[in-house]
């Protein structure tokens, strides 16, 4: 019985690992494209190409091609006036009246080769007397 006891202990031990030759790692490609998925493979494999949401880079198709930081350049917020129809009775003429309405400010990143634009809040004027928030995205224009 004892030598079963002892074949069954020896066989739960650890069996040391043989040598392995060292093998050289393949260049793989970078993803391409602006449609690549951020997988979690591909984040830990090329985590430059897919930055954090909060990183002025994020949305641009090579971080690189920005150049180093000159200076920030603060856009205060703006007041507007826009004219919106007032509420009235059915039959009476279509009315404007003007209302002051504030665009948040920002701040634009000046590089050696163009201005990082983040993403930011603006007012579009669809028709007349009618108008709408649009978020616009992170952009990057050369110099």
């Amino acid at each position: 019985m004892r030598a079963w006891l002892v074949a069954l202990l020896l066989a739960l031990l650890p069996v040391p690992a043989q040598a392995q030759v060292p093998v050289a790692p393949t260049a793989t490609p970078p993803p391409t494209g602006q449609n690549v998925f951020p997988s979690l493979q591909n984040i830990q494999k090329f985590p430059n190409d897919f930055p954090h949401p909060m990183m002025p880079w994020d949305g641009l198709v090579r971080p690189g091609l920005t150049g180093q930081v000159i200076r920030y350049v603060e856009v205060p917020p703006q007041q507007v006036t826009v004219e919106l129809p007032v509420p009235s009775a059915e039959t009476a003429p279509f009315r404007l009246e003007p209302q002051v309405v504030t665009i948040p400010g920002y701040v634009v990143t000046e590089t050696a080769k163009g201005y990082l634009y983040p993403q930011r809040w603006t007012l579009e004027q669809l028709n007349v007397g009618v108008y709408q928030w649009r978020l616009r995205p992170p952009e990057f224009h050369l110099k």
